[in-house]
């Protein structure tokens, strides 16, 4: 269950539909947040993170770079429970433009310099006090604004950039797509810190485009990464294909937001097999390469024999 990936928002109204079930965030809140907060002692400390990042902005391009980044990508998979607030400390007040993030990972390691490149890629920042009205004006028409911007996010990133989940143990691999898919909340009141690790006076708007834009996201990142579809078959993380948006201190309707399902292809295999000689990996890809090759047997013997 560590590996689970979550929102972070409070709208405990909002229903979640699973295969058929239905669950409210607030039991998803009690059943995967709680158990991931109990880990306390797996998890680096905030503050030394929220510093290591500032670093991460402040320093010269050097011999320190790599060290100092490596620290930063630990601290906010380590603090992943708080990944929206930890990335608006690194991107924005003052703002980290497109060019540094591309020099500091040129001289990082490539796997943290490729996941530095995501985060800066689909970075999403919420204001904390949206309206209802605006949150599903903007999640109305099935939520065709909200995919389309997130399609074009994810699709702005380069495929080779998600291999970097290659590189870790399945339930690291999904921590980090939690920091990927977790948008931020800002104050545009406050300049100092960056980001919102309290959300206790988040408006319910907001809170509801937290969570569209948590799963919405998490969803087009498992189209685009083989892993994290090893991860769904794993159960290490849920993909949702539709939830039900509720307003209870306004006079609006629900809102429903449907997501096309995360499927395998045959345009998965290559990527498979490539991961057989993974330590963290070759279970289960080759698990759903068993699964390709009972469905391959399956079609053939539905084809007539030749007289």
């Amino acid at each position: 269950m560590n590996g689970l990936t979550f929102p972070r928002s409070r709208s405990l109204y909002t229903v979640l539909v699973v295969s058929g079930c239905r669950i409210t965030l607030l039991s998803f809140f009690i059943f995967v947040l709680i158990p991931c907060f109990s880990n306390a002692q797996q998890r680096l400390d905030y503050q030394s993170t929220v510093e290591s990042l500032k670093k991460v902005k402040s320093e010269k391009i050097g011999e320190n770079t790599a060290n100092t980044l490596s620290l930063a990508v630990n601290g906010v998979v380590g603090n992943n429970y708080a990944a929206g607030a930890l990335k608006d400390v690194l991107f924005h007040n003052p703002y980290l433009s497109k060019r540094k993030v591309e020099r500091i990972s040129s001289v990082s390691d490539q796997t943290e310099g490729q996941i530095l490149q995501i985060w800066h890629k689909t970075k999403v920042r919420i204001p904390h006090n949206l309206s209802d009205r605006s949150a599903r004006a903007f999640l109305s028409g099935d939520g065709k604004h909200l995919k389309a911007k997130i399609e074009r996010m994810y699709g702005s990133v380069r495929s080779e950039y998600f291999s970097a989940l290659e590189a870790y143990e399945p339930i690291k691999a999904a921590r980090i797509i939690n920091t990927i898919v977790d948008p931020s909340v800002f104050d545009k009141k406050r300049r100092e810190g960056g980001g919102r690790l309290d959300l206790s006076n988040t408006s319910w708007g907001s809170s509801v485009l937290i969570d569209a834009y948590y799963f919405a996201s998490l969803a087009e990142l498992a189209r685009n990464s083989t892993v994290a579809k090893l991860l769904i078959n794993d159960r290490k993380i849920v993909v949702l294909q539709q939830i039900d948006f509720s307003f209870p201190f306004s006079d609006l309707n629900d809102v429903t937001l449907r997501l096309e399902p995360v499927s395998w292809s045959y345009s998965d295999i290559p990527a498979l097999v490539g991961l057989l000689n993974n330590p963290y990996w070759s279970g289960l890809a080759r698990a759903q390469l068993e699964k390709f090759n009972e469905q391959i047997k399956n079609a053939l013997n539905t084809i007539p024999t030749q007289k």
